[in-house]
């Protein structure tokens, strides 16, 4: 019995917390149990707690009349502890696989070891809950403690097969750390920018850890990665280098019932809504309940869609004021109205259908005024929420919001130029500092450079305040028939400004090619605000994973034009080629099958972006990667079956429609990069079409030269 004592001291600081005495050392008790034996089933109310000495354990749970396994447990762990604590039948069955040996103590003996123990107490106080994983079959643990002197979360994820995944996630910081249990010999991959610091630990190509400090929306998906032992490709490894990303998409949201929002528990939509059912209506409630969010935390805003943001504040409904034909502003008056500063931004949610749908607007009413807060919303065709404020709001819709909140803003603290460059209903932070230094009668020089398709949202406001005051310019393009604003324009601008604040709010496309230009101005980066509703949009990486497709692009459009060239200018003196590799029976059917296949595989990437059954598959920048470089090494395979020459009357035409589905579609793949505007805004739309109409004559002209090839 000293013996077993001095094992199980050594193996489990549960059991040294237990600080039984040589008096009452007979209370363990030593069993065996052969394979197959069952130690106690599910349902049986607990009598006892048990210490693995040797051996392994097998737990499982009754499902749908099947015996499903949850996990396995070998010497070192115990089982039986949460029944006894809280006086509950067992929720699982224990057999043995193989001999097993276990330590048991009786049910009372526990009981009064733990009212004495301090410290066994808290051990089991640290542990905060245990939950049953319906992935890959297993129980989740969840402990609180230390990690680097903060108070932590720690869960301990155990899967059928034996593998044990071990995350720590620090309480209100960002800061989470993820490994496999036992794994050696691991190659790190690190990626530092200003705050993130991240650190992937590789081991055969396979994720097997990660270190991450500063918010990571992917954290989910990582930890997926991992607990899978999926492979991380090459481009994958390139892009996190270069950026701190895995995946060049964000996960698009998914309404159906079995869609996961947990990635670490794999939890349900379907089974978060029965469960806010049952009553579990807050964030916290529904973490204890399904330990959802409570890994790495990256799934927490997506919780607020079953409860609601529990920090919202009710809205009232007071005025609608129609601005075109598909802007209006509307005003609400809260209790609390706060004080906002020009370009700050407030979440507004509303349940509709059921569910509870955030939006965040930019406050196109002045600063520091409490009577009300007024946004400016476009009523978009596809958009949810912007149809319902639009179409079906009313005064007695129900209507919360945030408090103003964001770093995008003007300081009224300082007295340097500001311009804005807007575009669309990006219009909005520059109307509320417009409103507001014309209020407060500012004399701060404020430009704004507006552009629209269309419609000018508030045109009498933007020109009567700057005809009354001479601090203030306004510059209204309307981009369908004046064109697009361009680089030189900007330069003058920032030439003129130069010791400006620069804020830039619109479409994407227009952000990027708005800080292409002032960078290309020598703006300091600075003097550059860009509207962003993230936490720290500072701290994150632009353009990212996009330079692989600019790359690849690049390539493709000047080996088109190398081809060209040599195919024009060198035929004689290439001539070998054609008689290594035309005339020969092996190189020649090799490459031109090889260029068959390339091309099915193009036709069938390009689907992604026009089929809506392929939409549901991956992420459209990997798929526009994979396509980019298929039509590299098509162009490659070219080379070598034509021997650089272009052929006369149907092969020169065959070689044209290929050529030219390459050319075009690498220069769309520049554009698509650099979003340049062009002088007419259809231009991409017209490049498109020209790269479709080169292409689909090519599968028809290709089984025509197979024909005459062989026939």
């Amino acid at each position: 019995m000293e013996n077993l004592s001095e094992a199980l001291l050594k193996r489990s600081a549960l059991f040294r917390a237990l600080s039984i005495g040589e008096g009452s050392i007979a209370w363990l008790e030593q069993q065996t149990f052969e394979n197959g034996a069952v130690v106690f089933n599910e349902g049986e109310m607990g009598d006892r707690f048990y210490f693995i000495l040797s051996g392994i354990a097998c737990l499982s749970r009754k499902e749908e009349g099947e015996n499903t396994l949850i996990t396995r447990l070998d010497k070192g762990h115990y089982f039986g502890l949460l029944p006894l604590i809280r006086n509950e039948p067992r929720t699982v069955t224990v057999h043995a696989e193989g001999t097993l040996q276990v330590a048991s103590l009786k049910s009372e003996k526990f009981l009064s070891l733990y009212d004495e123990s301090p410290e066994l107490r808290e051990q089991i106080a640290h542990l905060k809950g245990v939950y049953q994983l319906p992935c890959q079959g297993g129980i989740l643990t969840l402990h609180a403690g230390q990690f680097m002197e903060m108070d932590s979360l720690t869960a301990m994820c155990h899967f059928s097969k034996g593998v044990k995944i071990a995350s720590t996630k620090v309480t209100g910081k960002p800061i989470f750390s993820m490994s496999r249990v036992g794994e050696s010999d691991v190659t790190p991959i690190t990626y530092k920018h200003h705050d993130i610091h991240r650190e992937l630990f590789l081991k055969k190509n396979k994720a097997v850890g990660i270190t991450a400090i500063g918010e990571w929306s992917d954290l989910g998906r990582v930890h997926a990665l991992i607990s899978k032992n999926q492979r991380v490709w090459p481009w994958q490894l390139a892009l996190f280098r270069q950026t701190g990303e895995l995946w060049l998409e964000r996960e698009r949201d998914n309404l159906k019932k079995n869609a996961i929002i947990c990635q670490c528990t794999h939890i349900t939509r379907q089974e978060l809504n029965e469960a806010v059912a049952e009553g579990y209506n807050t964030i916290e409630k529904l973490a204890t309940h399904t330990s959802v969010s409570q890994i790495c935390g990256s799934c927490t805003p997506k919780l607020s869609e079953f409860v609601g943001i529990t920090d919202m504040e009710d809205m009232e409904l007071i005025e609608v004021i129609t601005v075109t034909d598909l802007i209006k502003s509307f005003r609400f008056r809260c209790q609390h109205t706060t004080p906002s500063l020009p370009g700050q931004h407030i979440c507004i949610e509303a349940k509709i259908g059921g569910t509870w749908i955030q939006r965040f607007y930019t406050l196109t009413s002045p600063a520091h005024q409490q009577e009300y807060y007024e946004i400016t919303v476009k009523r978009e065709k596809y958009g949810l929420f912007s149809r319902w404020i639009h179409d079906k709001m009313t005064e007695n819709s129900y209507i919360r919001a945030s408090k103003p909140k964001g770093h995008y803003y003007l300081s009224l603290e300082l007295q340097t130029p500001v311009v804005c460059f807007v575009a669309g209903i990006g219009m909005t932070p520059a109307l509320s500092m417009l409103r507001t230094l014309y209020q407060t009668n500012s004399h701060r020089i404020l430009y704004i450079d507006y552009s629209v398709s269309q419609d000018f949202a508030y045109l009498n406001e933007f020109t009567e305040c700057a005809q009354q005051h001479d601090n203030i310019k306004i510059n209204l393009r309307t981009s369908s028939t004046q064109g697009h604003i361009q680089y030189q324009e900007v330069k003058e601008v920032a030439q003129k400004y130069p010791e400006a604040t620069f804020y830039i709010c619109g479409p994407k496309s227009f952000e990027e090619t708005m800080l292409i230009y002032l960078n290309g101005a020598h703006i300091l980066s600075e003097q550059i605000e860009i509207e962003d509703f993230s936490p720290n949009p500072a701290s994150m990486p632009k353009f990212k994973g996009r330079s692989s497709l600019l790359l690849g692009s690049l390539l493709s459009f000047c080996l088109v034009i190398l081809f060209t060239l040599l195919g024009y200018l060198f035929t004689e003196e290439i001539y070998w080629h054609r008689e290594k590799i035309w005339l020969n029976d092996l190189w020649k059917p090799l490459t031109g099958y090889t260029l068959v296949v390339l091309t099915v595989i193009m036709m069938t990437l390009s689907l992604r972006k026009r089929w809506r059954y392929f939409i549901q598959f991956g992420d459209v920048a990997q798929w526009q990667l994979i396509h980019i470089f298929t039509g590299l090494l098509a162009l490659c395979v070219l080379f070598i079956h034509t021997g650089f020459l272009w052929g006369t009357h149907f092969h020169l035409l065959l070689m044209l429609s290929f050529l030219g589905t390459l050319f075009i579609g690498s220069w769309l793949g520049i554009i698509n990069y650099i979003e340049k505007p062009l002088s007419s805004p259809h231009f991409k739309d017209r490049l498109t079409i020209t790269h479709l109409a080169f292409f689909w004559p090519l599968p028809t002209l290709l089984g025509i030269h197979i024909f005459l090839a062989y026939y």
